[in-house]
């Protein structure tokens, strides 16, 4: 968050300005939106101008958030070192190999339930592995 409202470089926060840099950014890929945010993509596809050539500025919510970050991209900072493979000033490239989400049934480390964060195997020793006494866990009496 910033202590000061959201401009452009020069000082202003013009509306038609703003959305005219939202599109640019979009068009030339400098701004992506991932595919997984629909309610992103429901606004996108709904925001229109009216019969008096004015933008229709209902629920438009996240359209509006998106149109300060361009104005005020300025400000963005990179964290360092947030990604596995991530080098400052050098384009990120996903590092080779297979990568699943802890506590997923493909994940090297074993099998989890994900509700209860407990192991639904128990591989010390055997290493096939035995299941654990209660996998059907209840979670209302944790046990």
């Amino acid at each position: 968050m910033l202590d000061t409202h959201a401009t452009f470089a020069n000082g202003g926060f013009d509306f038609e300005a703003g959305i005219a840099t939202m599109a640019t950014r979009l068009a030339n890929g400098k701004l992506r939106v991932a595919k997984h945010l629909q309610e992103w993509f429901q606004e996108y596809r709904m925001y229109h101008r009216t019969e008096q050539g004015l933008v229709n500025k209902i629920n438009d919510d996240l359209m509006s958030a998106t149109r300060i970050l361009c104005m005020q991209i300025r400000s963005a900072r990179e964290f360092d070192d947030h990604r596995p493979g991530f080098q400052p000033g050098m384009p990120y490239r996903r590092p080779p190999g297979a990568q699943f989400a802890i506590g997923s049934a493909n994940h090297p480390g074993g099998e989890f339930d994900l509700w209860t964060g407990r192991r639904t195997y128990d591989d010390r020793g055997s290493g096939g592995g035995i299941p654990t006494r209660g996998r059907d866990f209840d979670l209302f009496s944790g046990g």
